[in-house]
């Protein structure tokens, strides 16, 4: 079985398309994603990775060119709702998604107005909020959860329609650090469980969790790799306005203040930690690092 989920062809797209002196938002993309990946988009405001992002579930179709969600085409509007079901789309604001009184209830509201049967029903709901680890606040009114939680709500919301894929549109950028550590934790789980993950993001040590980071620049891809890969190209990242990850300018300064080179460069603070502990073990008394 072809393992490519989403397929993007030369996509062109303009929100005033009609215009003559429209801008095109993305100027020619094209791109894969496999089953099971974790790719970040990243990219400066005004990039286009939001754009893109709504075109993967046929929330926004091509000005020009052509998006596959599975062989399906994205502007057939006969496969939109079987397109919806396989992309799951988390947003920035988790209070624009969640309908519901009860926790329970809004992580219903899909399944239930795709007319799944009752029994079914309440095992996607438990499965999803145990997945997300809120089983114990099913009856809590969502008002009364934190941000972090409320996002996590979304998520388990989009879990229960069963998707393969889950796009996370800034779903990050409104909450404090702890909030955010708790979605991203629901994340990592959910991608280790095999559902592809797509992590729109601004937070450089976000994207440095997935597995493939694709740079977005003047809706054209600009920069495509490994974090590794992306990140080890500081002149490239300062021509498009982005800073790497903190841990990785940590470790540039350490090495321009001492000589100590970390190979390879740490992306993450653990990563980090565990590159200097290393260094350090193999200093020489009176020695410095």
């Amino acid at each position: 079985m072809d393992d490519v989920l989403i397929r993007v062809e030369d996509v062109y797209f303009a929100y005033r398309a009609d215009e003559p002196d429209a801008v095109p938002a993305l100027n020619g993309i094209s791109l894969t994603i496999r089953r099971g990946e974790y790719v970040a988009i990243v990219g400066h405001n005004g990039s286009g990775k939001s754009t893109l992002a709504r075109h993967l579930n046929a929330l926004l179709l091509p000005t020009r060119g052509k998006v596959y969600v599975q062989g399906m085409d994205t502007t057939d509007p006969r496969h939109t709702l079987a397109i919806r079901r396989i992309v799951g789309m988390v947003f920035q604001d988790p209070d624009n998604q969640i309908v519901g009184t009860l926790v329970e209830e809004d992580v219903a509201f899909g399944p239930e107005n795709l007319g799944v049967p009752r029994p079914a029903l309440v095992q996607r709901v438990e499965k999803a909020l145990q997945a997300v680890r809120l089983w114990e606040l099913r009856h809590r009114p969502p008002h009364l959860l934190s941000g972090g939680q409320r996002q996590r709500v979304a998520i388990a919301g989009v879990l229960a329609m069963e998707p393969a894929c889950l796009v996370l549109d800034e779903a990050t950028s409104m909450l404090d650090p702890a909030s955010r550590a708790e979605v991203l934790q629901v994340v990592g789980r959910l991608h280790a469980a095999g559902t592809t993950i797509i992590a729109i993001t601004h937070f450089m040590e976000e994207a440095a969790l997935a597995e493939r980071i694709i740079v977005l620049a003047g809706g054209k891809i600009a920069l495509e790799g490994t974090p590794q890969e992306v990140f080890s190209q500081r002149e490239r990242l300062r021509e498009l306005r982005l800073v790497p990850p903190t841990p990785a300018r940590l470790a540039e300064a350490v090495h321009a203040r001492s000589g100590v080179a970390f190979v390879p460069l740490p992306l993450t603070r653990t990563a980090l930690v565990q590159a200097v502990h290393a260094h350090a073990v193999h200093v020489p008394a009176g020695g410095r690092l």
